[in-house]
C-alpha cells in the first residue's frame, strides 16, 4: 500500500487495518486531519504513532506509542509534545514516559541531573487556594480548602485537615508527582467513600490544570493536561441478599383476623352466594341452608367482602 493523504479521521478500525497491513508487509503513513503533525506509521511490520514538530529550528519526529494506544490518547500525547517544543523544551523524557511508563521525576533521579524548579506540595496548595480565592466563590474556597488542607478563610493562621490519603504527597515537589500516583490515591479514597473520591478527583483536576498553566509552568515544571481524561473508578454495585428465613420470620406468630385477612376459598364461596341472594332480594341463606341472620360469621363476611364484589358478580 502506498502513502496516502486521505483526510478521513483515524479511528480504532483504521488502526486494526494498519496492523493487518503491517503483517502483510505494507508500508505507508496516515496523517491525522484532527491533529496536525500526528501520523500512524506502518513500517517494517510494526505500527506506531509518531508526531512531527519543530524544536530549536529543526523538524523532528518522536514515537509516542504503538497500535495499543487509542487515537484520542495519541492526539493528546501529540499535543503535549508540540506544546513542549513551542516552549523550547526537549520532550525526550516526556516521550520516554509515554512509551515506558517511567515518570519524568524518576528519570531525573536516575540520571543524577538537577531536578527542574518546582513547588512543594504545601506551597502548591497555597498558591492554588489563592487563585481560587480570587476567582471563585467563598463556598468553593471552603470546599477545596477542606479537601486539600488549605488555610481557613476566616482564620488564615489555621488550616483545615486534608483528606488522609493526600498525606503521601506532603513535602514532595509537585513536578515529581505522577499521574499514576494521583490515580492510585483517588482509587483508595473511592474504596472508602466513592462520592468523596469522585469529588477529590474533580478538585485535583482543577489544581493540576492551574499548576500546568503556561503562566506558572516555569515555576512548577508540571506538564500541561497531566490529568486529562483521568477517570473516577466505577462505583461498586452493592447487592444486599435477603435470606428466606428473614421473610418467613415476618409471618411467625401471625394470628388470623377474619376482618382483615383474605378468607379461605370455602368462605369466599359462601360470601358470593350470600351476595347473590342479597342482590336479588332473597333472604340471606348460605349454600348449606343455614339462616345467615343468626350466623354472625357469615354475616360479617358478607358485610366486609360481599359488598365489594357484589356489583361484579353475575346474577
Amino acid at each position: 500500500m502506498t502513502p496516502t493523504s486521505d483526510p478521513k479521521r483515524i479511528t480504532a478500525e483504521t488502526v486494526k487495518a494498519a496492523v493487518r497491513d503491517a503483517k502483510e508487509g505494507g508500508q505507508y503513513d496516515l496523517t491525522d486531519p484532527q491533529c496536525p503533525g500526528l501520523q500512524l506509521r506502518v513500517r517494517g511490520g510494526a505500527v506506531t504513532w509518531a508526531v512531527r514538530a519543530r524544536l530549536f529550528g529543526t523538524q523532528r519526529r518522536w514515537i509516542v506509542g504503538g497500535p495499543e494506544i487509542k487515537p484520542d490518547i495519541a492526539r493528546d500525547r501529540a499535543g503535549e509534545v508540540k506544546g513542549w517544543c513551542r516552549r523550547d523544551q526537549d520532550p525526550k523524557r516526556l516521550v520516554t514516559q509515554f512509551v515506558t511508563g517511567i515518570s519524568i521525576a524518576h528519570q531525573l533521579r536516575v540520571s543524577g541531573e538537577r531536578p527542574p524548579p518546582s513547588w512543594c506540595w504545601q506551597q502548591a496548595v497555597d498558591k492554588f487556594m489563592e487563585h481560587i480565592k480570587d476567582h471563585r466563590t467563598t463556598g468553593t474556597y471552603d470546599d477545596y480548602a477542606r479537601t486539600l488542607g488549605g488555610k481557613r478563610r476566616l482564620d488564615p493562621a489555621k488550616r483545615h485537615a486534608m483528606v488522609p490519603e493526600l498525606k503521601r504527597f506532603a513535602g514532595r515537589p509537585v513536578s515529581a508527582i505522577s499521574r499514576e500516583e494521583i490515580a492510585e490515591c483517588i482509587a483508595e479514597v473511592c474504596k472508602r467513600a466513592h462520592r468523596l473520591g469522585a469529588h477529590l478527583k474533580s478538585v485535583l483536576g482543577s489544581m493540576w490544570s492551574f499548576l500546568g498553566d503556561d503562566a506558572v509552568r516555569r515555576e512548577t515544571s508540571v506538564p500541561a493536561n497531566l490529568l486529562l481524561r483521568l477517570r473516577t473508578p466505577e462505583k461498586p454495585n452493592i447487592v444486599v441478599e435477603q435470606s428466606p428465613a428473614n421473610i418467613v420470620s415476618l409471618f411467625e406468630n401471625d394470628r388470623e383476623d377474619l376482618r382483615r385477612d383474605i378468607p379461605p376459598p370455602l368462605a369466599m364461596g359462601r360470601a358470593v352466594a350470600i351476595a347473590r341472594s342479597s342482590k336479588n332480594g332473597h333472604r340471606l341463606v348460605d349454600p348449606a341452608g343455614l339462616d345467615c341472620r343468626h350466623d354472625h360469621e357469615a354475616r360479617d363476611q358478607a358485610v366486609l367482602i360481599a359488598r365489594q364484589i357484589a356489583m361484579d358478580v353475575p346474577a
